[in-house]
């Protein structure tokens, strides 16, 4: 920006974006992982004193 301001752009400069996309796979095992986590962690609880 300081470049084109440099420049004596003043304009709107124009990108573009990529559309952000949601992996339910993703989303699924990280659930899995944290509900194994929150099982472990409930288990070991009432093992040890």
């Amino acid at each position: 920006q300081t470049g084109l301001a440099g420049r004596g752009y003043d304009g709107t400069l124009r990108v573009l974006v990529p559309p952000a996309t949601v992996s339910g796979r993703f989303l699924g095992a990280t659930g899995a992982l944290l509900a194994g986590l929150v099982a472990v962690t409930l288990v070991l609880e009432r093992l040890l004193p």
